[in-house]
């Protein structure tokens, strides 16, 4: 009898908990949009501010994202959170850069890259940093998804290459390689 009770208690004990990580996962993630709201609505609506402070804004007008990316916040930065800069990129602003991007596709809450295979090539993608960075995507690639994927570190022209899963299966994913084709300031 008194076991019975204790494992009922320990069960409800472990739904409450659940139901409380689940919460403020929640909250934390409403959280984290808000703030990103914010800092693209004031990088792209105040004209004096001329830096993205610590972050970068991707921006995709085809399918409608605007994503705020975290380079200096190892939580944030996290491609079970939100968009991840993969190790080995180079920032924008740097020469013969290659800024690699991955992100989840998919019905989850954090699959910010779901519509990237309804690009085409000749699709523009912007980053807000320093400066405004444009791109034109020139290739997309069906690879193995093996944890590993062969991409320039060290390109003739900046890139800006995304990584996502390829939907409906856990065996490929897409690749999307972008190239800078024009770069200017906030006053231009």
């Amino acid at each position: 009898m008194v076991k019975r009770k204790i494992i009922r208690y320990l069960g409800i004990l472990l739904i409450v908990i659940a139901l409380a990580l689940t919460i403020y996962q929640q909250y934390q993630s409403t959280k984290t949009t808000i703030t990103e709201k914010k800092i693209i609505t004031e990088y792209l609506e105040e004209p004096e501010l001329t830096v993205v402070p610590d972050n970068l804004i991707l921006s995709i007008p085809k399918i409608n994202l605007q994503k705020v990316l975290y380079p200096n916040d190892p939580d944030l930065n996290n491609v079970n959170l939100n968009i991840e800069i993969l190790n080995g990129s180079k920032m924008p602003n740097e020469l013969h850069s290659n800024l690699i991007l991955a992100g989840h596709s998919g019905p989850a809450s954090n699959a910010y890259f779901n519509d990237l295979d309804k690009l085409s090539i000749g699709d523009e993608i912007t980053i807000y940093y320093d400066k405004i960075y444009t791109y034109k995507l020139m290739e997309i690639k069906e690879i193995p998804k093996t944890g590993y994927m062969h991409t320039l570190l060290d390109p003739p022209n900046n890139l800006l290459t995304m990584v996502t899963c390829k939907k409906l299966t856990n065996k490929y994913q897409l690749v999307f390689t972008s190239e800078l084709v024009s770069t200017k300031t906030r006053e231009e």
